[in-house]
């Protein structure tokens, strides 16, 4: 059986009673591309704004929609709460958005993945 250090990257999908969709294996493939850029076994010092530029244009050609930076015009912003006359009310700014398969995708380095932030990403439609 595979240790955690011969597989990248290490994922699991939720509900964990069901099986992963189709789109699940490739942006696990994506991430395992960018495994050089991105592994930050191999390069402490990788930023999530570095691991989002490596994963940018694979991620883009599968679909999703990726921030282009921090300034307003480059976020990417869903709305997940809607008040009086269908305003929204609560945004969230993503890193990306699949709208196809409704997917949220948040990456994180450095601090958010030292602290196990994942489990703050994950965002289930209900």
């Amino acid at each position: 059986m595979a240790g955690a250090d011969d597989v990248y990257p290490m994922w699991k999908f939720y509900p964990s009673a069901i099986e992963p969709p189709a789109w699940v294996p490739p942006v696990v493939a994506a991430f395992g591309a960018a495994r050089p850029q991105i592994d930050s076994r191999l390069d402490v010092g990788v930023s999530s704004d570095a691991a989002l530029a490596a994963l940018r244009p694979e991620l883009i050609r599968q679909g999703f929609e990726i921030e282009k930076g921090k300034e307003k015009a480059g976020r990417t912003r869903r709305p997940v709460l809607f008040g009086e006359i269908g305003r929204p009310v609560v945004a969230y700014e993503v890193d990306g958005f699949h709208p196809q398969h409704e997917i949220v995708l948040e990456v994180e380095a450095g601090r958010g993945a030292a602290n196990n932030a994942d489990y703050r990403d994950l965002i289930p439609r209900a």
